[in-house]
């Protein structure tokens, strides 16, 4: 008697479980029709569905004609901002120390050259004399200022 119960609710689980599932199939083929509804028809190939522009809808678009009186628009000579007027001796020791970073690092026998961007100046570390590097310096470079060196040792 009891495997005989059991047997019926086992087969009502199944029923169910059958029951649901073509449930969810009829919902998801209604989802799946709905969506086709909702799309624009493809044309069928050689079909011209979609018409071309003609010259007459491209004609009546209006053309942009000059006066002659109108004001001309013309760009503003300056933007506000004030470009910097570097005297000669400026540009030369900008253009010297722009130079100069590019070199960098720089290595002789006599001394190594680096740049600290933290605190904006030339390092040298000094392996012969300071005098052999101040010499050095008025040759290749004379428009740096000795001040903007650092030296290490």
């Amino acid at each position: 008697m009891e495997s005989l119960i059991q047997n019926t609710n086992t087969k009502k689980i199944y029923i169910i479980m059958i029951v649901l599932f073509i449930l969810l199939l009829l919902i998801l083929f209604l989802i799946m029709i709905i969506s086709r509804q909702s799309q624009p028809p493809i044309p069928p190939e050689g079909s011209t569905a979609n018409p071309s522009i003609t010259g007459s809808l491209l004609s009546t678009t209006p053309s942009v004609t000059s006066d002659p009186n109108a004001p001309v628009a013309t760009p503003p000579d300056r933007t506000g901002g004030l470009d910097p007027q570097f005297t000669q001796e400026e540009q030369t020791l900008i253009e010297q120390e722009r130079g100069l970073k590019r070199r960098l690092p720089y290595v002789t026998a006599d001394f190594e050259l680096s740049y600290n961007y933290d605190t904006d100046r030339f390092e040298v570390r000094l392996i012969g004399t300071r005098e052999t590097f101040l010499q050095w310096l008025s040759t290749t470079y004379p428009a740096i200022d000795p001040e903007r060196f650092t030296y290490l040792n």
